[in-house]
């Protein structure tokens, strides 16, 4: 017997769509109005080797150093 099958409750998705109409098209600010008009969103990162060494505060990959240079974004970030 499987967890599912002694679940009091099971909850499915009837609905989703990626959040900004596309993949990685999404800004912070698309998600927290996606979170206070419908509830959580599911979200995932593959961070990089050097993700470990994180500790504290905002993680910025190394990679991602057209943030710190003040360029525009990339079409598609690996994170």
């Amino acid at each position: 017997m499987s967890k599912v099958d002694r679940a009091d409750k099971v909850y499915g998705v009837r609905d989703y769509r990626y959040i900004g109409g596309g993949y990685g098209k999404g800004t912070e600010r698309d998600i927290m109005v996606e979170i206070m008009h419908n509830g959580p969103v599911i979200m995932n990162f593959e961070p990089t080797f050097e993700f470990m060494y994180y500790s504290k505060g905002i993680y910025h990959s190394k990679d991602a150093e057209w943030v710190s240079d003040g360029e525009s974004r990339p079409e598609w970030v690996y994170i």
